[in-house]
């Protein structure tokens, strides 16, 4: 039960925040940017990048990326810290070496799936083996 009650509390956060990041967005699409009307940019705006005569600012290229990716990477992270407080409620923990072990193990197996669905013009393939035989 306990579970449960935390779960629904989390749900509620995760709500709030999508909101919250969804009025913020509209507020800041809603106001006019410097480069919209000709006016010079902040002094804190920096510059980066540059295509002719137009320059592309730093808070331009946050808000293109906020609209673009802002929800999903807010879900993400939510997801990370629920799973994270959770985990350390629990008391589960993982090392560096299981982590290293784990991303050795699904780089061969997807290794040997790729391996697997190639295939060799004019030679053959043991799966069973892993050995090639080009005649």
């Amino acid at each position: 039960m306990r579970n449960t009650k935390w779960l629904v509390g989390l749900n509620v956060l995760l709500a709030a925040a999508v909101i919250l990041l969804s009025a913020l967005l509209l507020l800041r699409n809603s106001s006019v940017s410097p480069s919209d009307n000709g006016a010079l940019p902040p002094k804190d705006d920096k510059i980066v990048g540059r295509v002719g005569d137009q320059d592309i600012l730093l808070s331009v290229l946050e808000d293109k990326l906020l609209q673009k990716y802002g929800a999903e990477l807010l879900n993400q992270m939510l997801d990370r810290t629920a799973i994270q407080l959770e985990a350390d409620e629990m008391g589960l923990a993982v090392s560096e070496e299981e982590i290293t072990h784990e991303l050795s193990r699904m780089t061969a197996s997807l290794f040997l799936r790729m391996v697997a669905t190639t295939s060799f013009k004019g030679g053959a393939f043991c799966k069973d083996s892993l050995f090639f035989t080009i005649s």
